[in-house]
């Protein structure tokens, strides 16, 4: 199913991710027809793709990356560790969480993936499993948020980071 040529692993010299070798595996593979997409517009070559996991104190760390240039990929994504006390890879079941790094605008952006149904695993690690995807897309950021304030006291929260997180200046319009 799949034509031209193949790259097993990555090649690159300098990568935005650390990626640690555990011994056991999932073959992620990403055709050179694959739709990737960032708020509408294609990666490019040297863009870079990365899948994450989620260790024990809830971080993303990277398990497997490429950098992009167009062709068939077959990324090898880095299980746990099972001889180790902490998560140092993927646990069986785990979904796969997609990173995109826009190098020319220096931007890494949280992305979703469509995985070929056909293959065994779709979106989630098995060792020595393998899934292909069809498309990865940019999560478009969360810019601005309405909460309706009426007449009285509240307790807010909200999922905005801002530059500036002063309160007086977050309300200066209100």
């Amino acid at each position: 199913p799949f034509e031209g040529e193949l790259i097993i692993g990555n090649t690159a010299t300098i990568s935005p991710w650390t990626v640690n070798n555990t011994g056991s595996h999932h073959t992620m593979i990403v055709n050179e027809d694959a739709f990737i997409d960032i708020m509408g517009t294609s990666i490019s070559n040297g863009d870079w793709l990365g899948l994450f996991y989620t260790n024990e104190t809830g971080d993303l760390v990277c398990s497997g990356t490429l950098e992009w240039n167009g062709a068939t990929y077959a990324i090898p994504v880095q299980g746990n560790d099972e001889t180790t006390d902490e998560i140092v890879g993927f646990v069986a079941g785990e979904e796969f969480t997609w990173m995109i790094w826009d190098v020319s605008e220096d931007i890494i952006w949280q992305a979703n993936a469509t995985y070929i149904d056909e293959m065994p695993n779709a979106g989630e690690y098995m060792t020595n499993g393998i899934s292909a995807v069809s498309s990865i897309t940019a999560i478009p950021p969360i810019i601005d948020q309405t909460i309706e304030l009426l007449e009285g006291w509240y307790m807010i929260s909200t999922y905005i980071t801002a530059d500036n997180m002063n309160v007086a200046d977050l309300f200066s319009e209100v």
